[in-house]
């Protein structure tokens, strides 16, 4: 099962220790970030997409009281990151080489939201994967694209 390699990778991370001001480290501490492990509708693809959730607390939000678009896309960051190096046959690193991403709604506070990852390839040097972030009720609140660099560096 996929997930159960996601899995791995997110214990490694979790034990990193990143600056207690970073994004990263409340993404990671108090288990804010959360994989979905069940069958959601969101999902159509077991093999290559993977879904998380997040709740939304002020630490993510800008002075309008949604989330900060900086948030946002480190929020892709890294649970692409997370998918890729799962999905990975070797669990390799890798960094961006291109991340956009398309804000459509807001993120609100104190909402939980679902992450979407498909991982569209795992080649030999690059990954090509898509990141959406939908609301409770399945709203697209924002999509991205990232591509990754694959490194020969491995997580396991």
């Amino acid at each position: 099962m996929p997930t159960n390699k996601v899995k791995k990778i997110i214990d490694i991370f979790r034990k990193h220790k990143s600056p207690t001001h970073s994004w990263d480290y409340a993404f990671y501490n108090n288990n804010a970030l959360q994989l979905i492990e069940t069958p959601h509708k969101l999902i159509l693809n077991p093999s290559t997409d993977i879904l998380f959730s997040l709740y939304i607390d002020e630490t993510f939000c800008n002075i309008l009281g949604t989330m900060h678009g900086g948030a946002i896309a480190t929020l892709i960051d890294t649970t692409t990151t997370l998918s890729i190096s799962g999905l990975d046959r070797t669990h390799r690193h890798n960094v961006s080489v291109e991340l956009s991403t398309y804000y459509q709604n807001p993120v609100k506070k104190h909402s939980t939201i679902f992450i979407l990852n498909r991982i569209n390839k795992i080649g030999k040097t690059l990954a090509y994967s898509t990141g959406d972030i939908y609301d409770e009720h399945n709203k697209l609140l924002s999509n991205s694209v990232h591509v990754k660099a694959m490194l020969e560096k491995t997580w396991l």
